[in-house]
């Protein structure tokens, strides 16, 4: 990929500080530094606000991952757990503890099955699958 450089880019920012008033921050980035960077987000906001918005996106962006991670298995599970009960797969996994109303196999089954993928699956992969799912899916429930 052939990138032409165009040298520096200003960035103005509108911060609202305590006593309401609307403060103008101008940051000037080199380009060259935003193209492929892995933590463009955390960089503009520490040139913005100092170090504590490079700090702060971070730990917005680990958050926002714990999250997705929670949703996507909490929903996966789910969907594993419909499957046993509609008798697509074997209804063992749907069992769940009486204390805790938790389909265990369920989970370890979703579990064991990301980390697979995720461990042996590269990025393309699992784009795909996920596609492929989805559109399966969509076919499956308006068929």
């Amino acid at each position: 990929m052939l990138v032409k450089s165009i040298g520096k880019i200003d960035i103005n920012v509108t911060i609202i500080s305590e006593n309401g008033r609307l403060n103008l921050v101008k940051t000037s980035l080199n380009t060259a530094d935003l193209i492929d960077n892995p933590v463009l987000l955390a960089d503009v906001f520490e040139s913005v606000i100092g170090p504590f918005g490079f700090y702060f996106m971070v730990i917005a962006a680990i958050i926002s991952t714990l999250i997705a991670i929670n949703a996507a298995l909490g929903s996966a599970v789910a969907v594993i757990t419909a499957l046993a009960r509609d008798r697509f797969i074997h209804e063992k996994i749907r069992a769940t503890k009486t204390k805790s109303n938790l389909p265990t196999l369920g989970l370890i089954l979703t579990v064991v099955l990301v980390l697979l993928f995720t461990i042996f699956g590269g990025n393309i992969l699992i784009a795909e699958i996920t596609n492929f799912i989805y559109f399966f899916a969509l076919a499956f429930v308006n068929y």
